[in-house]
């Protein structure tokens, strides 16, 4: 009887510890593919701008211009 409660004491934690687990490995996944997608992104930027280095000052120029018209209101 006291192997019967043991058995399913051990099966109730293992069940218990494969659920944490999945969750943990899904909140993982999730920070690893947000951190694929930021890099990608600024790989995409810094290869912009040593390929175009113009770019930079077309950006600049752009965000520029509303900061001119936003300080002379």
């Amino acid at each position: 009887m006291i192997e019967a409660i043991t058995d399913r004491g051990e099966e109730m934690f293992s069940r218990v510890m494969r659920c944490a687990m999945r969750k943990y490995s899904q909140k993982g996944q999730g920070f690893v593919e947000y951190a694929l997608v930021i890099a990608f992104v600024v790989a995409i930027a810094v290869l912009l701008t040593v390929v175009r280095p113009d770019l930079m000052d077309a950006v600049r120029a752009s965000f520029d211009r509303p900061t001119a018209v936003i300080d002379s209101v």
